[in-house]
């Protein structure tokens, strides 16, 4: 089985030894590591540098900083066609030494794009546990409103990966990659959620993107993505770019969120529509509240 994984970092000098040495120590699997610099400017290209000199299956690409989901599309883009999975890797975390082997177990139809990810681990800046992330169901009436992939634990299989690459959205509108992946993966073939962890999720004060441990921390989060109108803005870019290819169902729904977040009538009357849903009561009861007031 060979993986390309594929890391951007930006000044991460601080765990960035740590974590290549856990996907170089991956059992079972074949692994070339390609790193995107996002124009760091601590000692992170040194420390890369160095380990290529022990290790021939690290590539570096040095850049200028373009932010981290422009970063990942060009590591996208620019990866090699001869891989059978391609991962997606932060500058931060640990991973086990089955997180590989594990996904592939997952992904046994090469025909059909496949996309795996799982639960994660969180830790401190120490490795101490703090809590296992959220439980998430792949479904489609889900995906326009919630995004279940953690980037870091995502894998994908060929198939999926030439829809990444053809299906190329505007970075500036699109939440995160890892939402984009998610969508592309539940409308044209299969997603898989573990529920079992094979990451360490470092959370620490420098994290390009982290989860909150508590309650009103992920409140918060959610109501900032709301403000910032993340998930209207990315599916009306995935019904610009992919809407053609959609099943006439799948267009339709998506497009009746679309009408319906622009007109105060039609956000009551899709208050009781049971297509779009979050998954869990709590979290679909606050999203009609922010939906009602136009705050997603």
């Amino acid at each position: 089985m060979k993986f390309q994984v594929l890391m951007s970092v930006y000044n991460g000098e601080k765990f960035l030894k740590e974590q290549i040495d856990s996907v170089l120590a991956q059992k079972d699997v074949d692994v070339q590591l390609f790193i995107r610099d996002d124009g760091s400017k601590d000692n992170s290209v040194a420390i890369i540098e160095e380990m290529m000199q022990e290790h021939s299956n690290i590539q570096l690409l040095k850049g200028e900083n373009i932010g981290v989901i422009a970063s990942f599309y060009e590591l996208s883009l620019k990866a090699g066609d001869d891989f059978d999975y391609y991962a997606y890797c932060d500058q931060d975390d640990v991973w086990l030494e089955d997180k590989l082997s594990r996904a592939a177990s997952f992904l046994q139809k090469p025909e059909i794009p496949q996309l795996y990810c799982s639960r994660a681990q969180l830790v401190d800046s120490e490795l101490n546990p703090i809590k296992l992330s959220h439980f998430g169901i792949p479904e489609k009436k889900g995906a326009m409103i919630q995004n279940i992939v953690i980037g870091c634990t995502s894998v994908m299989n060929k198939e999926l990966h030439k829809l990444v690459v053809e299906k190329v959205p505007d970075y500036k509108v699109i939440r995160m990659h890892d939402s984009w992946f998610y969508k592309l993966g539940i409308f044209f073939g299969e997603v898989f959620f573990d529920d079992e962890s094979r990451i360490l999720y470092r959370q620490h004060e420098n994290n390009a993107i982290g989860l909150s441990s508590t309650f009103i921390g992920r409140i918060m989060q959610s109501i900032d993505d709301g403000r910032k109108g993340h998930y209207f803005r990315e599916l009306t870019e995935f019904q610009r770019v992919c809407g053609e290819e959609l099943t006439q169902k799948d267009f339709a729904e998506n497009q009746r969120y679309i009408e319906a977040k622009q007109h105060l009538s039609k956000r009551i009357v899709y208050l009781f529509h049971p297509y779009v849903r979050k998954q869990t009561f709590l979290k679909n009861t606050w999203f009609k509240i922010q939906f009602l007031f136009n705050w997603v």
